[in-house]
């Protein structure tokens, strides 16, 4: 079905989250910004899932979510409280959600970066991979 991008467990270790990347989003023979760094194709939003929250205490998925939201998302982050932050290479942003378990259609509690908007200024990023967070 695809291929596992990255997974994060809860810091009591019983919730585990699996950011899925799927296979046909992440093609190497794909075209997939153009010269200034632009999703080239803005449909090609993912149809399916990227997060599946599993318990570890009782091997069962408790929550998927994700779909039609991210784009080519790339990076996962987990905090203390179960703050859930994902990078989405395809939208050039950092999302935060308060909570593991959200609805497909509930907003972040924040974005940071423009939407389809690359840049290398304080409210944008260009073509970013990973997340890291400095909690104080």
């Amino acid at each position: 079905r695809g291929n596992l991008g990255i997974s994060n467990l809860d810091h009591e270790g019983r919730v585990l989250v699996i950011l899925d990347r799927y296979a046909e989003h992440f093609s190497q023979d794909k075209d997939w910004f153009n010269d200034k760094n632009v999703l080239i194709n803005f449909r090609s939003v993912m149809k399916t899932d990227a997060l599946t929250v599993f318990s570890m205490e009782n091997n069962t998925v408790l929550h998927r979510a994700g779909a039609n939201r991210f784009y080519l998302p790339t990076g996962l982050y987990l905090s203390a409280e179960n703050e859930l932050f994902i990078t989405d290479l395809g939208l050039h942003q950092v999302v935060k959600f308060s909570q593991l378990k959200f609805h497909p259609r509930d907003a972040p509690e924040f974005a940071l970066g423009t939407a389809f908007d690359p840049g290398n200024d304080s409210s944008h990023f260009w073509i970013y991979i990973y997340l890291v967070i400095y909690m104080t």
